[in-house]
Protein backbone atom coordinates (compact mmCIF):
# COMPACT_ATOMS: atom_id res chain seq x y z
CA UNK A 1 0.00 0.00 0.00
CA UNK A 2 1.12 3.57 -0.64
CA UNK A 3 2.62 5.16 2.48
CA UNK A 4 0.15 8.01 2.53
CA UNK A 5 -0.62 7.58 6.24
CA UNK A 6 1.54 6.67 9.22
CA UNK A 7 -0.39 3.61 10.32
CA UNK A 8 -0.03 2.17 13.82
CA UNK A 9 1.07 -1.47 14.06
CA UNK A 10 -2.34 -3.07 14.56
CA UNK A 11 -4.90 -4.64 12.22
CA UNK A 12 -8.47 -4.63 13.47
CA UNK A 13 -10.75 -7.47 12.42
CA UNK A 14 -13.95 -6.77 14.37
CA UNK A 15 -15.78 -4.01 16.18
CA UNK A 16 -18.76 -3.82 18.52
CA UNK A 17 -20.14 -0.74 20.22
CA UNK A 18 -17.22 1.27 21.62
CA UNK A 19 -14.71 -1.57 21.21
CA UNK A 20 -12.38 -2.90 18.51
CA UNK A 21 -10.64 -6.28 18.35
CA UNK A 22 -7.42 -7.25 16.60
CA UNK A 23 -6.46 -10.57 14.99
CA UNK A 24 -5.19 -11.92 18.32
CA UNK A 25 -8.47 -11.14 20.03
CA UNK A 26 -7.17 -8.21 22.06
CA UNK A 27 -9.84 -5.66 23.00
CA UNK A 28 -9.38 -1.91 22.44
CA UNK A 29 -11.64 0.87 23.72
CA UNK A 30 -12.17 3.08 20.65
CA UNK A 31 -12.00 6.81 21.40
CA UNK A 32 -11.55 7.88 17.79
CA UNK A 33 -14.68 6.43 16.12
CA UNK A 34 -13.17 6.27 12.64
CA UNK A 35 -12.20 9.95 12.99
CA UNK A 36 -15.77 10.83 13.90
CA UNK A 37 -17.75 8.87 11.32
CA UNK A 38 -19.08 6.18 13.65
CA UNK A 39 -21.38 8.11 15.92
CA UNK A 40 -23.50 5.01 16.51
CA UNK A 41 -20.45 2.89 17.36
CA UNK A 42 -19.21 -0.23 15.61
CA UNK A 43 -21.71 -2.62 14.04
CA UNK A 44 -24.83 -1.03 15.50
CA UNK A 45 -27.69 -3.47 14.99
CA UNK A 46 -29.93 -1.08 13.07
CA UNK A 47 -27.09 0.10 10.83
CA UNK A 48 -26.03 -3.46 10.03
CA UNK A 49 -29.61 -4.47 9.27
CA UNK A 50 -30.12 -1.48 6.97
CA UNK A 51 -26.90 -2.19 5.05
CA UNK A 52 -27.70 -5.90 4.77
CA UNK A 53 -31.23 -5.22 3.55
CA UNK A 54 -30.11 -2.67 0.96
CA UNK A 55 -27.26 -4.87 -0.31
CA UNK A 56 -29.78 -7.66 -0.79
CA UNK A 57 -32.08 -5.42 -2.86
CA UNK A 58 -29.82 -3.13 -4.87
CA UNK A 59 -26.15 -2.29 -4.42
CA UNK A 60 -25.39 0.38 -7.03
CA UNK A 61 -26.86 1.92 -10.19
CA UNK A 62 -24.47 4.90 -10.71
CA UNK A 63 -25.46 8.55 -10.69
CA UNK A 64 -27.03 8.31 -14.14
CA UNK A 65 -30.29 7.15 -12.58
CA UNK A 66 -32.51 7.82 -9.58
CA UNK A 67 -32.76 5.49 -6.61
CA UNK A 68 -35.09 5.61 -3.63
CA UNK A 69 -32.62 5.71 -0.69
CA UNK A 70 -30.66 8.62 -2.16
CA UNK A 71 -33.85 10.55 -2.94
CA UNK A 72 -35.23 10.03 0.57
CA UNK A 73 -31.92 11.08 2.16
CA UNK A 74 -31.65 14.17 -0.03
CA UNK A 75 -35.21 15.16 0.83
CA UNK A 76 -34.59 14.75 4.56
CA UNK A 77 -31.37 16.76 4.45
CA UNK A 78 -32.90 19.54 2.35
CA UNK A 79 -35.93 19.89 4.62
CA UNK A 80 -33.74 20.15 7.72
CA UNK A 81 -31.40 22.73 6.18
CA UNK A 82 -33.31 25.52 4.46
CA UNK A 83 -36.22 26.16 2.10
CA UNK A 84 -35.26 25.31 -1.46
CA UNK A 85 -31.96 23.68 -0.48
CA UNK A 86 -30.25 21.30 -2.89
CA UNK A 87 -28.21 18.26 -1.86
CA UNK A 88 -24.99 16.89 -3.35
CA UNK A 89 -24.27 13.38 -2.07
CA UNK A 90 -20.61 12.42 -1.93
CA UNK A 91 -18.21 10.08 -0.17
CA UNK A 92 -15.96 12.24 2.00
CA UNK A 93 -15.47 15.64 3.56
CA UNK A 94 -12.71 16.38 1.08
CA UNK A 95 -15.04 15.68 -1.83
CA UNK A 96 -17.75 17.84 -0.26
CA UNK A 97 -15.35 20.77 0.17
CA UNK A 98 -13.97 20.35 -3.35
CA UNK A 99 -17.52 20.52 -4.70
CA UNK A 100 -18.29 23.56 -2.55
CA UNK A 101 -15.23 25.40 -3.87
CA UNK A 102 -16.21 24.60 -7.46
CA UNK A 103 -19.82 25.68 -6.88
CA UNK A 104 -18.75 28.97 -5.27
CA UNK A 105 -16.32 29.68 -8.12
CA UNK A 106 -18.96 28.82 -10.71
CA UNK A 107 -21.41 31.28 -9.15
CA UNK A 108 -18.80 34.04 -8.86
CA UNK A 109 -16.14 33.61 -11.53
CA UNK A 110 -12.66 34.36 -10.28
CA UNK A 111 -13.88 34.86 -6.72
CA UNK A 112 -11.59 34.53 -3.73
CA UNK A 113 -12.20 31.95 -1.00
CA UNK A 114 -11.54 33.22 2.54
CA UNK A 115 -10.20 30.61 4.99
CA UNK A 116 -8.83 30.72 8.53
CA UNK A 117 -5.30 30.00 9.70
CA UNK A 118 -4.94 26.47 11.03
CA UNK A 119 -7.77 25.19 8.85
CA UNK A 120 -7.90 21.73 7.34
CA UNK A 121 -10.30 21.15 4.47
CA UNK A 122 -8.89 18.11 2.68
CA UNK A 123 -6.11 16.71 0.53
CA UNK A 124 -7.35 17.10 -3.05
CA UNK A 125 -5.83 20.06 -4.88
CA UNK A 126 -8.67 22.51 -4.27
CA UNK A 127 -9.34 21.57 -0.67
CA UNK A 128 -5.59 21.37 0.03
CA UNK A 129 -5.20 24.90 -1.32
CA UNK A 130 -7.80 25.93 1.27
CA UNK A 131 -5.67 24.31 4.00
CA UNK A 132 -3.04 26.89 5.06
CA UNK A 133 -0.58 24.46 6.64
CA UNK A 134 2.91 24.59 5.05
CA UNK A 135 3.83 20.99 5.87
CA UNK A 136 0.75 19.75 4.01
CA UNK A 137 0.89 22.21 1.10
CA UNK A 138 4.58 22.53 0.21
CA UNK A 139 5.10 19.03 -1.26
CA UNK A 140 2.32 19.65 -3.80
CA UNK A 141 3.01 23.23 -4.92
CA UNK A 142 2.01 25.06 -7.03
CA UNK A 143 -1.47 25.05 -5.56
CA UNK A 144 -4.80 26.37 -6.79
CA UNK A 145 -4.67 30.18 -6.47
CA UNK A 146 -7.29 32.48 -5.01
CA UNK A 147 -7.36 31.68 -1.27
CA UNK A 148 -7.10 34.42 1.37
CA UNK A 149 -6.05 33.47 4.91
CA UNK A 150 -7.17 35.38 8.01
CA UNK A 151 -6.54 34.79 11.74
CA UNK A 152 -8.98 32.40 13.38
CA UNK A 153 -9.69 34.77 16.29
CA UNK A 154 -10.04 38.17 14.59
CA UNK A 155 -13.60 38.98 13.39
CA UNK A 156 -12.53 42.39 12.10
CA UNK A 157 -9.83 40.83 9.90
CA UNK A 158 -12.36 38.34 8.55
CA UNK A 159 -14.84 41.11 7.75
CA UNK A 160 -12.11 43.15 6.07
CA UNK A 161 -11.04 40.18 3.94
CA UNK A 162 -14.52 39.79 2.45
CA UNK A 163 -15.31 42.06 -0.46
CA UNK A 164 -16.96 42.26 -3.85
CA UNK A 165 -14.57 39.66 -5.22
CA UNK A 166 -15.23 37.07 -2.51
CA UNK A 167 -16.91 33.86 -3.61
CA UNK A 168 -17.20 32.18 -0.19
CA UNK A 169 -15.97 32.00 3.39
CA UNK A 170 -14.91 28.44 4.23
CA UNK A 171 -14.39 27.56 7.88
CA UNK A 172 -14.79 24.78 10.44
CA UNK A 173 -16.85 25.62 13.55
CA UNK A 174 -14.26 23.48 15.36
CA UNK A 175 -10.83 23.01 13.79
CA UNK A 176 -10.13 19.34 14.41
CA UNK A 177 -6.92 18.49 12.55
CA UNK A 178 -4.82 21.18 14.23
CA UNK A 179 -5.72 20.40 17.82
CA UNK A 180 -9.45 20.95 18.47
CA UNK A 181 -9.76 24.73 18.29
CA UNK A 182 -13.36 25.91 18.63
CA UNK A 183 -14.03 28.98 16.48
CA UNK A 184 -15.69 31.68 18.56
CA UNK A 185 -19.29 32.67 18.04
CA UNK A 186 -18.07 36.17 17.16
CA UNK A 187 -16.08 34.73 14.25
CA UNK A 188 -19.00 32.63 13.03
CA UNK A 189 -21.32 35.64 13.20
CA UNK A 190 -18.77 37.78 11.34
CA UNK A 191 -18.62 35.17 8.58
CA UNK A 192 -22.39 34.89 8.35
CA UNK A 193 -22.89 38.65 8.31
CA UNK A 194 -20.65 38.94 5.24
CA UNK A 195 -22.95 36.66 3.16
CA UNK A 196 -25.43 35.49 1.52
CA UNK A 197 -26.44 40.80 1.84
CA UNK A 198 -24.07 43.55 0.31
CA UNK A 199 -25.92 46.63 1.60
CA UNK A 200 -28.81 47.47 3.92
CA UNK A 201 -30.25 50.99 4.01
CA UNK A 202 -33.38 52.90 4.88
CA UNK A 203 -35.05 54.66 7.79
CA UNK A 204 -37.35 53.29 10.42
CA UNK A 205 -39.33 50.39 8.99
CA UNK A 206 -38.65 51.26 5.34
CA UNK A 207 -35.70 49.04 4.50
CA UNK A 208 -33.89 48.13 1.30
CA UNK A 209 -31.43 45.24 1.16
CA UNK A 210 -29.15 44.47 -1.78
CA UNK A 211 -28.19 40.90 -2.63
CA UNK A 212 -24.80 39.97 -4.16
CA UNK A 213 -26.63 38.32 -7.09
CA UNK A 214 -29.87 39.06 -9.00
CA UNK A 215 -31.94 36.65 -6.90
CA UNK A 216 -34.46 39.01 -5.30
CA UNK A 217 -37.42 37.54 -7.21
CA UNK A 218 -36.40 34.04 -6.08
CA UNK A 219 -36.39 35.21 -2.45
CA UNK A 220 -39.83 36.75 -2.88
CA UNK A 221 -41.21 33.50 -4.31
CA UNK A 222 -39.61 31.47 -1.52
CA UNK A 223 -41.14 33.88 0.99
CA UNK A 224 -44.60 33.40 -0.46
CA UNK A 225 -44.21 29.62 -0.13
CA UNK A 226 -43.25 30.18 3.50
CA UNK A 227 -46.27 32.42 4.10
CA UNK A 228 -44.44 35.75 3.87
CA UNK A 229 -45.28 38.68 1.60
CA UNK A 230 -42.07 40.39 0.47
CA UNK A 231 -41.21 42.65 -2.44
CA UNK A 232 -38.38 43.06 -4.95
CA UNK A 233 -37.70 46.52 -6.34
CA UNK A 234 -35.06 45.30 -8.74
CA UNK A 235 -33.18 42.14 -9.70
CA UNK A 236 -30.98 42.34 -6.59
CA UNK A 237 -32.95 44.49 -4.15
CA UNK A 238 -35.49 43.45 -1.52
CA UNK A 239 -37.90 45.99 -0.04
CA UNK A 240 -39.40 45.70 3.45
CA UNK A 241 -42.37 47.87 4.43
CA UNK A 242 -44.15 46.21 7.38
CA UNK A 243 -47.08 47.95 9.11
CA UNK A 244 -46.10 50.12 12.05
CA UNK A 245 -47.79 47.71 14.46
CA UNK A 246 -45.33 44.92 13.61
CA UNK A 247 -43.81 43.19 16.64
CA UNK A 248 -40.45 41.59 17.40
CA UNK A 249 -41.84 38.09 16.85
CA UNK A 250 -42.90 38.96 13.30
CA UNK A 251 -39.57 40.64 12.56
CA UNK A 252 -37.69 37.64 13.94
CA UNK A 253 -39.72 35.36 11.68
CA UNK A 254 -38.70 37.32 8.59
CA UNK A 255 -35.06 37.52 9.69
CA UNK A 256 -35.05 33.78 10.34
CA UNK A 257 -36.45 33.13 6.88
CA UNK A 258 -33.81 35.38 5.29
CA UNK A 259 -31.02 33.71 7.24
CA UNK A 260 -32.08 30.29 6.01
CA UNK A 261 -32.93 31.27 2.45
CA UNK A 262 -29.96 33.50 1.65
Amino acid sequence: MMQTYRRLPVAFVMGEGCYLYDAEGREYLDFLAGISVLGTGHCHQHVVEAIREQAGRLAQVSNLFYNEPAALLAERLAESFAPGARVFLCSSGTEANEAMIKLARKRRRGGEIVVLEGAFHGRTMGSLSATPQPDKQEPFAPLVPGFTVTPRDDPDALSAAVGEGTAAVLLEPIQGETGIWPISERMLLAAREQGRLTDVRGRGLMIGADLPEPKAADVVRAGLEAGLVLNATGPSTLRFLPPLIVGEAEIDRVLGFLGETL
